[in-house]
């Protein structure tokens, strides 16, 4: 049976000592719509003295402390591939980052994270690497050792290629600038890109942008550019998918590119999630020649008024799987109003589940597709089936399914989630709970995943409620807001289940820190305690940015690194039974053509060259004898990886 969840109005409460609350019923609770704030990309800066990076152990994941920014805006409502990886696990993770603590963000640009597994700490830079003011970067591998990064200027749109970036170098230049013009005869004013590459040699640089002015198709159209063989080949085209039958009003970080696929290396794969449009992902396999799409949220009426709410998926995170079913985490939010009016619902969302093999569940009231038969999301299901399913609601029409796999938790003095089922949770007043309107979100928002075989991580942020009238740390006092806090979820079994709901970070030491603007490293790294990956956050210790003015102080937000064991996100060890790792030596290192691998007990033995390419692959071996052509390699077997130069 159904039970009946209280949310709670906080009185008044200090962080040392907390006041009463009580509870009040959510059943008759209306949310009110905000109006999405918009990037305008004029803003400037100056700079503070900043105390030096801590570093915290914590019972399980551990949090590193990377580079401060006063600039704390990093995206609207998508990822924007902040994230590139190699094969053997080296990353970069990018932000916008500023030191200037005044509003005009003089010296702001891009700042960059750096994981090499190599070497075993991050290396981050404490200014942007480019020599000119830049703002919202995005970066992609470029070739073998190269970076390539995107971002506006106060003048135009801009591309920085790096191509010895793994071997230390971090000047990005003065970068240049995207053309104007555009295949329709006009002159556009691209702003906010984003970046990928495609291609065999990883050497085909794709490009998103806004159209920041004009309003030809629709508002804030998107525009596609491709730079190949050191010339722009295609200039702000509007692809078919996206075009004015498709979308009815674009704007900036409404979509995002999935991460490069080596298997599939002439693939381009776009992902939509906008408030006026189908969400879906666009793809291209002939390196953006010609385009299909995979719709997974039909929309309403692209081109209606809606004087009531609909709801729609928002931000997004995408894998293709090895059959190349398509795997979706989402948020979710509504929406009213004319087409582009940009309004959400700051007290309402959540993270939903999707994929293109999801059977509909005949509980199901929306959803376009026959029960037990992969379907396609619409309003009602994300409204009735998913929102309306929240445990606390008393008056939901059935209770939550599978795939909502992240609603709004509550959580002990401990930390730890507590079971759906449970009867009560208390709550900062819902009308507190606009103070993230900046975030242009809701309760919940950055998910993020990873793949590995059948098993999905999730990750994202969300508020949490309390389970006791007294207060908990997890409350935010002074101005009674709340605070974002990182979740996670995992399933074993390709998304059919789902583990449950953990808190990321529970220790005294990051109790009080806002966590937003999430980025996973979709990798998982192995070392002497087991499998692991990194997901990095930004930090603040009160809620909203200072850059749209609704918190007084610009230094006390910086990027974090949590290192998180996959055993902590699935609550228990895959095997009570000790596995032995295959150790790799290959020799000799560099090789004239031909090298030795030996293990000590046999395993599969994948080569990959440097753009992840499989070249070889060595089935149940001990000790194998490879011959390769001069260039750079890697031998993967179980959880190791080695780096070969044959020359």
């Amino acid at each position: 049976m159904k039970k009946i969840f209280t949310l709670v109005l906080v009185m008044a409460m200090a962080i040392t000592s907390f006041a009463q609350v009580k509870s009040m019923s959510r059943k008759g609770f209306k949310p009110e719509p905000a109006q999405k704030q918009v990037l305008v990309g004029t803003e400037s800066h100056q700079g503070p003295v900043f105390n030096a990076p801590r570093s915290i152990m914590v019972e399980d994941p551990v949090v590193e402390d990377l580079s401060y920014t006063t600039y704390d805006w990093q995206s609207n409502m998508s990822a924007r591939n902040f994230v590139a990886v190699w094969p053997d696990g080296y990353a970069v993770m990018c932000y916008t980052q500023s030191t200037d603590a005044s509003t005009s963000f003089s010296d702001r640009g891009t700042g960059l994270a750096i994981w090499d597994p190599e070497v075993g700490e991050w290396e981050y830079t404490d200014a942007r690497v480019e020599n000119v003011k830049t703002g919202f970067g995005s970066i992609a591998r470029y070739k073998e050792n190269g970076l390539v990064l995107a971002a506006h200027t106060s003048n135009d749109c801009r591309l920085f290629i790096v191509e010895d970036f793994r071997s230390g170098n971090r000047n990005f230049g003065d970068g240049f600038a995207i053309p104007t013009t555009g295949d329709d005869g006009r002159t556009h004013d691209p702003c906010w890109p984003f970046v990928q590459c495609s291609g065999e040699n990883l050497d085909i640089i794709h490009l998103i942008a806004t159209e920041y002015s004009a309003e030809v198709p629709y508002k804030d159209a998107l525009l596609y550019t491709r730079y190949e063989n050191g010339e722009f080949t295609v200039t702000n085209h509007i692809i078919p998918n996206l075009d004015a039958n498709h979308v009815s009003a674009g704007g900036s970080n409404i979509c995002h590119f999935m991460p490069y696929n080596p298997a599939k290396p002439n693939r381009v794969a776009l992902s939509l999630a906008n408030d006026w449009s189908d969400g879906k992902v666009i793809l291209s396999e002939d390196n953006g020649e010609t385009w299909t799409d995979i719709v997974f949220y039909q929309h309403a009426g692209i081109n209606e008024t809606f004087d009531s709410w609909f709801f729609c998926p928002r931000w997004t995170s995408e894998a293709f799987d090895a059959n190349d079913n398509l795997h979706v985490v989402y948020e979710y939010n509504g929406c009213t109003g004319e087409p582009g009016s940009g309004s959400y619902y700051p007290a309402v969302g959540g993270v939903g589940y999707w994929s293109s093999v999801l059977p509909k569940s005949e509980l199901c009231l929306g959803g376009i597709g026959e029960v037990g038969q992969p379907f396609i999301m619409d309003s009602t299901y994300l409204m009735q089936d998913i929102y309306y399913s929240e445990y606390y609601w008393s008056d939901a029409l059935h209770e939550a399914l599978p795939e909502y796999i992240g609603e709004l938790e509550t959580i002990d003095e401990d930390g730890n989630v507590l079971p759906r089922d449970s009867q009560e949770g208390y709550f900062p007043p819902q009308d507190t709970w606009d103070a993230h309107g900046s975030y242009n979100c809701g309760k919940a928002f950055g998910a993020s995943m990873h793949m590995s075989g059948n098993k999905i991580y999730a990750f994202w942020s969300s508020i949490a409620g309390d389970n006791t009238d007294s207060g908990s740390p997890y409350i935010h006092s002074g101005s009674s807001n709340y605070l974002f806090r990182v979740f996670c979820n995992m399933s074993k079994d390709g998304g059919r289940t789902w583990q449950g709901t953990r808190q990321l970070v529970t220790d005294m030491g990051n109790m009080l820190d806002e966590m937003t603007y999430g980025q996973l490293i979709p990798y998982i790294y192995n070392d002497e305690e087991g499998d692991y990956m990194w997901y990095c956050y930004q930090v603040d210790f009160e809620p909203g940015t200072f850059v749209q003015g609704d918190e007084a102080n610009a230094t006390n937000n910086l990027y974090a690194a949590v290192k998180v064991y996959t055993e902590y996100i699935e609550g228990v060890a895959e095997s009570p039974m000790p596995v032995v790792a295959s150790t790799i030596n290959v020799y000799p290192n560099p090789a004239q053509g031909s090298f030795n691998v030996t293990l000590n007990n046999e395993s599969n033995v994948n080569i990959y060259n440097t753009v992840g390419q499989l070249v070889k692959t060595y089935n149940n071996v001990k000790e194998v004898s490879v011959n390769l052509e001069s260039g750079v390699y890697f031998v993967s077997a179980g959880n190791q990886t080695v780096k070969v130069v044959v020359k």
